[in-house]
């Protein structure tokens, strides 16, 4: 087991030589990154973790970003430790933050972002929502038992929502799209694949919008957009509901986080 080091044999399996440069870029209990370069090459590694607690399957999220790299949408997967669970990807240069400087032209790239995941049709497994927030609050049953009680009764009060997402339609959403993980090389490319799945189109939206921390007058910019370009229409009066949802979802998600912060230290 990997501690908060790169493992330095993996070095031996990248284009190029060294000598090689590892900088640790973000300290998330769900993965650990690094940015790993040399005088020719900058790579992006990730080790996922927690596989089962997250509900996440390695090898369906290699599958799926390895179908959004042939799409041109997704980074270049470079190298794969299966034993570590790391993967090494190339690294983008560009983000819209670098290249763009009006915000109003950095929502409607986003909404055009998300309209056109939702256009994507890869062959990756169903999932629910439903079942994925159980699982959550599963984890936490043995060492917050109260916690994890009360957030399955929250789960009930919003059963509603969870079937109304199951009711559909759905759609293939990354369900993580903040404009952080947005580059332009030169055309949109589009990082962080590890939550996404077919889902309902509003949820999505939600999820971005809370992700993006959008405003009124930002959230009439973003669905304007979004609404030119989408597979199916999501309209401001139906938001409220899924940004309840997704507010949940994020509440049952950092407990999670804070509990195996709490059994890391």
């Amino acid at each position: 087991m990997i501690a908060h080091r790169f493992p330095e044999t993996l070095l031996a399996e990248l284009p190029g030589n060294g000598p090689w440069h590892i900088e640790p870029v973000g300290e998330q209990l769900a993965n650990r990154t690094w940015l790993v370069r040399s005088a020719e090459y900058q790579f992006f590694a990730k080790q996922f973790r927690y596989e089962e607690v997250f509900a996440r399957d390695l090898q369906q999220v290699l599958a799926l970003e390895y179908y959004v790299a042939e799409q041109h949408l997704g980074p270049e997967i470079i190298y794969v430790d299966t034993q570590h669970k790391i993967v090494v990807y190339e690294h983008l240069p560009n983000s819209i933050h670098e290249l763009v400087t009006e915000h109003e032209t950095k929502l409607r790239i986003l909404a055009r972002a998300v309209a056109g995941i939702h256009r994507l049709a890869p062959r990756v497994s169903q999932w629910s929502l439903r079942d994925r927030l159980y699982t959550y609050c599963d984890s936490l049953t043995e060492t917050h038992p109260v916690i994890a009680s009360n957030l399955r009764r929250d789960l009930k009060d919003y059963s509603h929502l969870l079937s109304h997402w199951e009711a559909g339609p759905q759609v293939f959403c990354h369900l993580d799209l903040s404009m952080d993980h947005l580059f332009l090389n030169p055309h949109l490319r589009i990082i962080d694949w590890e939550y996404a799945g077919y889902s309902h189109p509003a949820f999505d939206v939600a999820m971005t919008v809370v992700m993006n921390d959008l405003f009124e007058d930002e959230i009439e910019v973003f669905l304007e957009e979004f609404n030119n370009h989408a597979p199916f229409q999501v309209t401001r009066d139906e938001l409220p509901d899924w940004i309840r949802l997704v507010a949940l979802v994020n509440r049952i998600w950092f407990k999670v986080q804070e509990n195996l912060q709490k059994e890391a230290v």
